[in-house]
């Protein structure tokens, strides 16, 4: 991808915005938009690409919105060529992370046996599903819960249970576990009221047992009884003319059918289901019961098989797993099936993660640099590593909480509630790591979208993502576009990452918001903007060099020269009579490879700098740092003259050594103290301007990111005062 076509209207605040990207020069675009400019929006109108989600405007949905990311063949990104990178994302974990290994013979190898280990886990699910009521993709995670342990082992070690099964007398032909076992349920089995009444009905049940001269507790009941009719019926006992011989109440009886078998033993179970005491007490749990609406299917499928349901569910948990081993048995072809192939697969499995396990993957090469990388009170280690290819998972990453010569082991939910907002990101940082790796690693060409990645980050850590960013800058087939509204950040990344600047495709780019649209401009300020003003191309340029030339006057110690550059930040008495001629000669002093004169030499320079700032706000130009700078002089200027003459005090006023425009204001105040309406202008005038007045070569920022629209505002409103 050489070229990014940009065609956006109505997407998430941005109005509009259109044009074209150039990576011919560099895979790296660096855009400096300051607070509420675009930055935002325009990463959240990417991920919308990346999921394949519409776009529209947040605030006025209504609007249509319109969408256009094209390359240089004028084809539309793909979802996977793109990825945001958010400024912080919590919940971020990368998908690719299981790609990371190193060694793909191995892993093909290991994908040939799950696949084909896989299907047929899944062939013998389907079917546990049906019996169970789970639907498939839960019932792996629910038996791995009941029994506590992992899927393959738990099904090995019921091996004998299933080859040799008996129900010991219980029926589960009709048991359904998802009627017994959910969400709503849960609270109810551990019910003490419930629990105790569903003891006493078992009690009841066998004391009713004890008493049968047909069934006998603990050995033979009607559960056995349905169970050994059922088996001699199957295998055509009656059929071969064979009868059946039994006891009731002390008197034989021969049965030579299976009709009269079954209701033989039918009457003696309904003896005692039938008994007053055994309802009664099954009566008092199903009060319990009918007390929950929403355990509706739960009562009924009690109600339909009491008799098996109610004294399994003294003990649930053993209830779960005799479920679990009753569905496994009515499908043991399947499950032989599964258990003999993973048994042949095994020891090739052993040998997989032994080899696994000698091997130095990317995972670790990932970790590893974000150790040496980043400055954070913890250690990042994986300790799965073969596990997690085995299992197709991302491997299991832990985590080792430092404190001086201390350390101790720490789950992930625990060092987010002592991490900072800047550690917290650097985790963050650890996962976008994995994705680039894995991208990297498939070749996947991608158009990575980086939103204020270093916010909240301190200088070294910082530093550190700009190595990644560089790192990143150095794989042909990925193209950065790194957002920020940190000009300090813009500018480290633009220099760290050799971002062309002045290049003949814009590289360096300043977003300008105006009323209709977003527009892309080559930013020009990378190095000190004094070296452009001092050429006086423009009278704005030749007045906001005075902080400047002030600052380096005080560097210097030329007290004289800083208290005549001084008179013109602030209303001093030699204010009114320095004209552009005198300045000239005042920069001369410093300046020495200042060459022609002011632009017009006879005006006052305080006349001059009102008449600029007219101008700014009269004419609709392009508006850059300068015209800042001298809106922000003639704002303070203005308020100062208001606030002198207001006060009506000379001896305070020349008393004010520093601070001034601070301590006028105060003076205002005490004296002025209904006059609130004139406090919130003037209060602004100390907020907004001082950062603007007293730049730097080192420090510009503050006014870059300042909207020129509240400056021309507080401009009109201390003009009005006067």
């Amino acid at each position: 991808m050489k070229k990014l076509k940009i065609k956006l209207e109505n997407c998430h605040g941005i109005k509009k915005l259109e044009d074209e990207l150039d990576f011919s020069e560099s895979n790296a675009i660096a855009i400096y938009a300051q607070n509420g400019t675009m930055k935002t929006s325009f990463a959240k109108t990417f991920q919308d690409v990346m999921f394949s989600n519409d776009t529209k405007d947040d605030i006025y949905p209504e609007k249509a919105s319109a969408r256009s990311i094209k390359d240089e063949t004028d084809t539309e990104l793909s979802p996977d060529r793109i990825f945001v990178i958010e400024s912080y994302n919590k919940d971020f974990k990368s998908e690719k992370i299981s790609t990371l290994l190193v060694d793909e013979n191995l892993k093909r190898q290991y994908e040939e046996i799950y696949e084909n280990i896989n299907n047929k886990k899944n062939d013998l699910l389907k079917e546990i599903a049906k019996l169970s009521g789970i639907k498939s993709k839960d019932v792996e995670k629910l038996i791995n819960k009941d029994f506590n342990d992992n899927f393959f082992e738990i099904i090995v070690e019921m091996k004998d249970n299933i080859k040799n099964y008996s129900s010991n007398g219980k029926n589960f032909e009709n048991i359904i576990y998802s009627k017994l076992f959910n969400e709503k349920t849960t609270d109810l089995l551990l019910d003490s009221k419930l629990l105790k009444k569903i003891s006493k009905y078992i009690d009841t049940y066998n004391e009713l047992l004890e008493e049968s001269n047909f069934f006998k507790k603990g050995v033979f009941s009607h559960n056995n009884a349905s169970e050994v009719a059922k088996r001699l019926n199957d295998n055509g006992w009656f059929k071969a003319n064979h009868s059946v011989n039994i006891c009731i109440d002390g008197k034989d009886k021969k049965l030579t059918n299976m009709e009269e078998l079954e209701n033989t033993i039918n009457e003696e179970k309904n003896k005692i289901l039938t008994n007053p005491n055994l309802i009664k007490d099954f009566e008092e749990i199903d009060k319990i019961l009918k007390k929950n609406s929403s355990l509706v299917e739960f009562r009924e499928h009690i109600i339909a098989n009491k008799e098996i349901i109610v004294p399994e569910l003294v003990d649930c948990d053993k209830f779960k797993k005799e479920l679990w081993i009753y569905y496994f048995a009515q499908n043991s072809v399947k499950y032989f099936e599964l258990i003999e192939l993973f048994t042949q697969s095994k020891n090739q499995i052993i040998e997989i993660k032994k080899k696994a396990e000698e091997q130095q993957t990317q995972w670790q090469e990932v970790v590893d640099e974000f150790n040496d990388r980043y400055y954070v009170p913890f250690e990042v280690e994986i300790t799965n590593k073969s596990d997690a290819i085995l299992s197709m998972d991302v491997p299991s990453i832990k985590f080792k909480f430092k404190d001086n010569l201390n350390s101790r082991n720490v789950d992930e939910d625990l060092l987010f509630k002592v991490l900072s907002q800047g550690e917290k990101r650097a985790l963050y940082i650890l996962n976008i790591l994995f994705e680039v790796e894995a991208r990297k690693k498939s070749n996947q060409e991608t158009l990575f979208i980086i939103d204020d990645i270093a916010d909240s980050f301190d200088y070294k850590n910082k530093y550190a993502i700009i190595e990644y960013l560089k790192d990143m800058t150095k794989v042909d087939y990925f193209y950065l576009i790194i957002l920020s509204h940190n000009f300090d950040f813009y500018r480290n990344v633009s220099s760290r990452l050799s971002i062309p600047k002045h290049s003949k495709n814009k590289h360096l780019i300043h977003a300008i918001k105006s009323t209709d649209n977003i527009s892309l401009k080559e930013e020009k300020y990378q190095n000190n903007p004094f070296k452009f003003w001092k050429k006086f191309t423009t009278p704005y340029h030749e007045i906001a060099c005075i902080p400047f030339v002030r600052n380096l006057a005080e560097f210097i110690g030329d007290d004289e020269l800083s208290l005549s550059l001084t008179s013109l930040l602030h209303q001093k008495p030699e204010t009114k009579n320095i004209r552009m001629s005198n300045l000239l000669d005042l920069y001369k002093k410093i300046l020495k490879d200042i060459s022609g004169g002011s632009f017009s030499p006879r005006i006052l320079v305080e006349k001059q700098i009102y008449q600029l700032a007219d101008s700014i706000c009269r004419n609709n130009i392009k508006i850059e740092l300068e015209h800042k700078v001298v809106l922000s002089m003639a704002i303070r200027l203005k308020a100062e003259k208001f606030m002198i003459k207001e006060i009506n005090d000379d001896e305070f006023v020349k008393s004010i050594k520093k601070d001034q425009t601070y301590k006028l204001f105060k003076k205002y105040k005490d004296k002025f103290s209904s006059e609130k309406a004139t406090w919130k202008i003037l209060d602004k005038v100390n907020l907004m301007t001082p950062e603007n007045i007293h730049i730097n070569s080192f420090m510009y920022e503050p006014i870059l990111d300042m909207s020129i629209e509240h400056l021309k505002d507080l401009y009109k409103s201390v003009s009005d005062l006067i």
